[in-house]
């Protein structure tokens, strides 16, 4: 879940009679700014602060994501082009607005957050990111004027939400998510607007709609708890459960199944009457568990690393002490074939633990058929100025590791792992 300051000084009255924000693509001279384009950005349950003639006058909560949209009649229709993005939201309105000079200097002067001059007047543009410590504070300052339902519900849904559920269910591939009811699945692989998941009965898998899974997640967000049954969800509705119960901060009921926001548990259920109760653990909170062990891992490290000292990522290119790099599976090694994983020489590759590792698993980059790594566009409000530059880094390098031999294994993490935006 992420905040945003919004500048409507035209288009406030018009935004909060149809409760929605718009901005254009493009002005009349065919630029484009990123204070637009932000808006492509925000998710539903993101929480935006409006400011219009000096004051804050309202906040609200994104209901959907932006779409695109053309200009609505109710804007003025001389300054910008046609097309542009709609964002739909629930505004509520400041009984006693917030004057721009009202917040404290030492918050408007902070040079991470672009909505403010260093002078400390408000920047020109549309839509800024705000960070959360920054929102956190303000709303600590502002609390008895601003909307509770809002800053409470808003501040419950799980970060993972915001993404969407094809990037949700990417990054569960391969892991065992357990039903309500304790049954495995596994998802094998997302591919064309569904993921693949595998069960005891159909080990090869069968297709459950990624709509289907967003739905659940904006039930989840909007409401702050989903029945999982067929009627509200889908005909996969306990896998689905399976996906929400992983989130964090999420609590399980199983009569009816059902899945809720911890901090908003006492809410009514989506789908059911019924109010969700948080499980507290009861007995050992530690107890032996039987682990299995990757017999082939040692043999893999071996094969990359030899007796070597030091050695080169074969993302960044970087050499360093090899104690700092991993022997990292080029094809997800839960969804690998035993035979995929008995080809050492093909199947892994060295990734260091400073950055490439973590961003290849995530799907943040990825390698072409060329051998050349792919990334996310790079932006610095959306991934913060470190990875957005550690990203711009990567962008366009030779993986050595790659070769004929092993580019289908990339081409399995291009298609199921890598996040395209």
């Amino acid at each position: 879940m992420t905040y945003w300051w919004v500048n409507q000084s035209q288009s406030y009255v018009a935004e909060r009679e149809g409760r929605f924000l718009w901005a254009p693509k493009r002005n009349k001279t065919g630029r484009t700014f990123p204070h637009w384009h932000r808006m492509s950005m925000v998710r539903r349950g993101d929480v935006v602060i409006h400011y219009a003639n000096l004051a804050i006058r309202a906040v609200s909560r994104a209901t959907s994501h932006a779409s695109d949209a053309p200009r609505p009649d109710a804007l003025p229709d001389d300054l910008w082009e046609q097309h542009g993005w709609k964002l739909p939201v629930d505004m509520y309105e400041l009984a006693t607005p917030i004057r721009r000079d009202d917040i404290p200097i030492d918050m408007r002067a902070d040079k991470v957050q672009k909505m403010f001059t260093t002078a400390g007047t408000v920047n020109q543009g549309y839509l800024y990111p705000v960070d959360v410590d920054w929102f956190n504070r303000f709303a600590q300052l502002f609390r008895t004027q601003l909307p509770e339902q809002v800053l409470t519900e808003a501040s419950t849904v799980p970060a993972e939400v915001a993404n969407g559920a094809e990037v949700l269910l990417r990054s569960l591939i391969g892991q065992e998510l357990r039903t309500i009811s304790g049954r495995p699945n596994t998802i094998l692989k997302v591919e064309g607007g569904n993921a693949l998941v595998a069960t005891n009965r159909s080990t090869e898998g069968q297709s459950v709609p990624v709509a289907d899974v967003q739905r659940a997640l904006d039930l989840l967000a909007d409401k702050g708890a989903v029945t999982c049954q067929p009627e509200v969800v889908g005909y996969r509705s306990a896998f689905i459960g399976a996906v929400l119960s992983n989130l964090p901060g999420t609590v399980t009921s199983d009569n009816p199944p059902t899945i809720a926001l911890a901090a908003r548990s006492a809410a009514p259920v989506a789908g059911s009457s019924a109010a969700v109760v948080p499980r507290t653990p009861q007995g050992d909170l530690d107890k032996e568990v039987i682990k299995t062990t990757r017999t082939e891992q040692l043999a893999l490290r071996r094969t990359l690393v030899g007796n070597a000292k030091l050695a080169r990522c074969a993302l960044c290119g970087e050499e360093m002490p090899v104690d700092l790099l991993v022997a990292a599976h080029i094809k997800q090694r839960s969804i690998a074939s035993d035979d995929e994983r008995r080809d050492l020489l093909n199947i892994g590759m060295l990734a260091c633990k400073l950055g490439c590792d973590d961003l290849y698993e995530l799907g943040y980059i990825s390698v072409d058929d060329s051998g050349t790594i792919i990334t996310v566009e790079a932006d610095p409000d959306r991934h913060g100025k470190h990875l957005a530059a550690l990203i711009d880094q990567l962008r366009g390098k030779r993986c050595s590791a790659f070769s004929e031999a092993n580019q289908e294994y990339y081409r399995w993490h291009r298609v199921n792992k890598f996040r395209h935006t």
